[in-house]
Formats: C-alpha cells, sequence, structure tokens
C-alpha cells in the first residue's frame, strides 16, 4: 500500500495542474472560476507538484501570498514523501 504514494501524488499532481490551466483559461475569459479553496486542497492531498508546476506554466495565482508560500512548500514535502517511499518499496533505503 505504501508504495501507491508515488502513484498517488503523480494522479494528483497532474490533476492539480489540469485545474490550474481550466482555471486560468476561465478567467481570461471571465467565467465561473475554482474556488481556492479547491485548488488548495488539491495541493494539501498530493498535488502540489503539479499545482506548482500549473502556477508557473500558466502564470496563475502568482501573486497570492498564500499559493506562493503554501503550495510549494507542499510541493517539497510531497516530492520528498514520494522519492523516500519510492526508494523504500525498491528496497533501497532501510526504514
Amino acid at each position: 500500500m505504501l508504495c501507491l504514494v508515488p502513484v498517488w501524488v503523480v494522479v494528483l499532481s497532474s490533476t492539480g495542474l489540469g485545474m490550474m490551466g481550466y482555471d486560468k483559461s476561465r478567467a481570461r475569459r471571465r467565467l465561473g472560476r475554482l474556488p481556492e479553496r479547491r485548488l488548495l486542497f488539491v495541493a494539501l492531498v498530493g498535488g502540489a507538484p503539479g499545482t506548482w508546476a500549473g502556477m508557473l506554466w500558466f502564470r496563475h495565482k502568482t501573486r497570492h501570498l498564500r499559493f506562493r508560500l503554501f503550495v510549494p512548500s507542499m510541493a517539497l514535502v510531497w516530492f520528498a514523501a514520494a522519492l523516500w517511499t519510492f526508494l523504500l518499496c525498491l528496497d533501497v533505503v532501510r526504514p
């Protein structure tokens, strides 16, 4: 079960990236937007690397202090967790 953490992070990162692109597209056309809480929630539960990539790629939410601080820090946490569990599953490191 622990070996699924990297898969979880990849799937949710893809979701976070897509959500940032979707929200930016809606913002440009002045249509209904995704709530910031939803974007932050996806980052919190594992999608932070993709959400951060989406912030940089689409230049979206980069002025919001909440996003500038929270998303990169969560991205580092989730990246480290995914890497650690991946290495544990390969039996490269010992707990």
